[in-house]
């Protein structure tokens, strides 16, 4: 079953668009994965990215938050999201 992981940041819509747009597409994955940080506007976002799955129940959607990241704006940043990315 192919998953599609993908990190979200200010923008909720890159997640369907990877989902619609790369392959296998919306007839291929099964599951979505995503990665965040933690902030307000990450949660409004969250928000509209559950609405949107809610209307593919075949789906299965998660999300991860890494705890106390807001937002990338350094190399340490990087590397901490990135070791999430890989756990």
């Amino acid at each position: 079953m192919p998953t599609l992981l993908c990190s979200l940041g200010a923008s909720w819509a890159v997640v369907p668009d990877a989902f619609h747009l790369l392959p296998p597409g919306p007839d291929g994955f099964r599951s979505v994965h995503v990665l965040t940080s933690a902030s307000d506007q990450v949660d409004a976002g969250i928000g509209e990215l559950l609405r949107y799955f809610e209307r593919l129940p075949e789906v299965a959607l998660t999300v991860t938050r890494v705890d106390g990241f807001t937002e990338l704006r350094s190399e340490e940043d990087h590397f901490t999201f990135e070791e999430v990315l890989y756990r």
